[in-house]
């Protein structure tokens, strides 16, 4: 934390993310690899980053299938793998729904793609549109829709105008055939889309669950959550009448000096009776080494500094040798007390949204009549 250069990983002392291989340096990763069990510690290596001293803590081996399972899917989704499974797909839905195209009709639709194409200012007026009503693609759903949808040539100029960018100009039949391609594959996925629900039944319950769920977080963060911490007048009635039970332990007005040495401990206690200041005393103790004193200064109970068990709980100045070398400056003794509202926030504004949970489900069960099926319930298995 005091001497590192690497600015993203000081303030954690040092502790990186998780990464795996080619994602460091080859002299980091070969020195990080190599340490054989949890805890166990490199030499020094140097990289063209200056030097390192690297703790394992922890390592993750390669999952089984199933847990990889997801990644790698999406990795091969992305890849030209990914680009063979769609147009598989497509062929399949195209033949399960009995898809006609029209490729007749695109003639005309192509007939108003012009240079303006190329520089993003192609336009199809209203009349326009209202002309290209021919079919292009029929989708015969009989399976779980009634009747047929029908793509026309006004829904495929729209698609156009939406593509239109400026870039390198080509022939208008090469772009026009280019864009009724992608324009065929997105309207035979996103009637798949459509017809999802009906298809699988275990797909609308998820979609319903996913929707509900949504509408109660909705609902959670009217009522609950944001209420708390917006609600500044009742957060601080609710305190009032809760502060007992957010107390401090007793605790000392202190300063605690952590000195490397029992000669240092020494000088430190003999320059606090002479009255010098902190800075003084860092100046001195630390002008050779900068771990000679460390100071922290603040209001602590035992449980935040174990030191402070083996000093008398009185105003005064005392040494204590407990595995490291302590100077300790009582200036007072804190009696329990209630914590402020700034102090115990956290965990009150937490409080205060449980109680705001409890009294709007109380006010629900009171406004509606709600029967439990018991029977139901029982077959309910947690995850």
């Amino acid at each position: 934390r005091m001497y590192s250069d690497d600015n993203g990983s000081k303030g954690r002392g040092g502790e990186l993310p998780w990464f795996g291989s080619g994602r460091m340096v080859a002299e980091f990763e070969n020195a990080a690899f190599a340490l054989d069990s949890n805890g166990a510690i490199s030499k020094p290596v140097r990289s063209q980053y200056g030097w390192h001293i690297i703790k394992r803590l922890d390592k993750k081996n390669i999952g089984s299938y199933e847990d990889e399972y997801k990644r790698l899917k999406s990795r091969v989704e992305k890849d030209r793998r990914g680009e063979g499974s769609k147009e598989s797909l497509v062929k399949k839905l195209k033949a399960d729904y009995k898809v006609k195209e029209y490729p007749k009709n695109l003639a005309e639709v192509e007939s108003y793609v012009d240079s303006s194409f190329f520089i993003g200012s192609i336009n199809f007026t209203k009349e326009d549109l209202e002309e290209l009503d021919a079919p292009l693609i029929v989708i015969n759903d009989k399976l779980y829709k009634k009747g047929k949808t029908t793509i026309t040539q006004a829904d495929f100029a729209k698609y156009i105008k939406s593509k239109s960018r400026k870039q390198k100009p080509i022939s208008t039949a090469i772009i026009t055939k280019r864009l009724y391609d992608e324009f065929f594959v997105q309207s035979i996925l996103d009637y798949e889309k459509s017809v999802l629900k009906l298809k699988y039944p275990e797909y609308k319950a998820l979609v319903q669950e996913y929707r509900d769920g949504i509408l109660l977080f909705e609902l959670m963060d009217q009522k609950v959550w944001k209420k708390a911490v917006k609600d500044s007048t009742g957060l601080e009635a609710f305190y009032e009448a809760h502060k007992t039970d957010y107390m401090w332990d007793d605790r000392l007005d202190a300063t605690i000096y952590t000195c490397n040495s029992e000669e240092n401990a020494k000088e430190v206690k003999e320059m606090l009776e002479a009255g010098k200041s902190d800075s003084a005393i860092l100046a001195t103790v630390n002008e050779s080494s900068q771990l000679g004193v460390d100071i922290r200064d603040g209001k602590f109970t035992k449980k935040d500094m174990p030191v402070l068990e083996k000093v008398e709980w009185k105003e005064g100045i005392y040494s204590v040798n407990d595995k490291a070398n302590y100077v300790v400056v009582v200036r007072e003794v804190l009696p329990s007390q209630p914590k402020s509202l700034d102090e115990a926030r956290g965990v009150v504004t937490s409080a205060y949204q449980s109680h705001l949970e409890k009294s709007w489900i109380e006010e629900l069960r009171a406004k509606y009549t709600y029967e439990v099926n018991q029977g139901v319930l029982e077959q309910v298995k947690p995850l």
